[in-house]
């Protein structure tokens, strides 16, 4: 797992093979150094990400949820809209919760709605880094997910081709 940005991240990925980034939109932007304005933009680099160097790709996005690929499958999981009190910690509570489904055999939707719900959930206290487990049960029962797919061949390779050169 690799939760990183700028060229840690670049060279992880390049040189770590790890089996999945959280980079959140800003840190992807600059990574496939392009910009990134809409979820079909980031859908679109996080397909090429994954195909290209064989891992799961999470991209966070704050209150918008995060954006999912694992070479075949490209997901879009949305956290439920709650007060948020401290968001310090969600995304290491995401990787966490990611990690305890990857590490539990869960399909890659259950597995990133794990995170997803850890993170929410840590953003509804004031401590950084906790929250309750009927916080986390509550939160898990509404957090929704979106499956896409790449309709064809041709958009696969036009993604792939927009990668910068190295």
């Amino acid at each position: 797992m690799l939760d990183s940005s700028g060229d840690a991240l670049r060279r992880g990925l390049e040189v770590g093979r790890p089996l999945l980034i959280k980079p959140n939109v800003d840190e992807f932007a600059a990574l496939v150094e392009r910009k990134l304005a809409h979820a079909a933009d980031i859908a679109a680099a996080a397909m090429e990400v994954s195909t290209r160097y064989q891992t799961i790709v999470v991209v966070s996005m704050g209150a918008e949820g995060v954006i999912a690929a694992n070479r075949s499958e490209l997901l879009h999981v949305y956290p439920p809209q709650r007060a948020i009190k401290n968001a310090v910690g969600s995304g290491d509570c995401t990787l966490a919760g990611i990690t305890y489904g990857l590490t539990h055999g869960f399909s890659l939707a259950e597995t990133i709605k794990y995170g997803v719900a850890a993170g929410t959930a840590n953003a509804l206290t004031i401590e950084t880094g906790a929250f309750t487990r009927a916080d986390f049960e509550r939160v898990h029962a509404q957090v929704t997910l979106t499956k896409q797919q790449e309709s064809t061949q041709n958009s696969k390779l036009k993604t792939q081709n927009s990668w910068p050169s190295r």
